[in-house]
């Protein structure tokens, strides 16, 4: 699975803002608790996103397309690859 777009750059950030908000609700539970791996600020492949949220990974459940959908789930991916790491406190 392949998620290569040639998206303007608006259409591009509105992808990476739909993320966001679908991070918020669906990720951030437990990738910004500690509970699941810290995953922003690594630049990870949105194809490499995607190939764990739908077959999980140790203790990270599968997501069904009946959860969340591809298109989310670029924008997800997306989101997270533009990411920074969290600021040393």
């Amino acid at each position: 699975m392949s998620f290569s777009s040639t998206a303007s750059a608006a259409d591009e950030q509105e992808l990476i803002k739909r993320g966001e908000a679908r991070y918020n609700k669906l990720c951030a539970l437990c990738h910004e608790v500690g509970t699941g791996t810290y995953i922003k600020g690594r630049q990870l492949h949105p194809d490499f996103i995607a190939a764990i949220v739908r077959n999980g990974l140790l203790a990270m459940p599968a997501f069904p397309h009946t959860h969340l959908s591809d298109e989310d789930l670029l924008a997800v991916g997306k989101y997270i690859q533009q990411s920074s790491a969290p600021e040393e406190k």
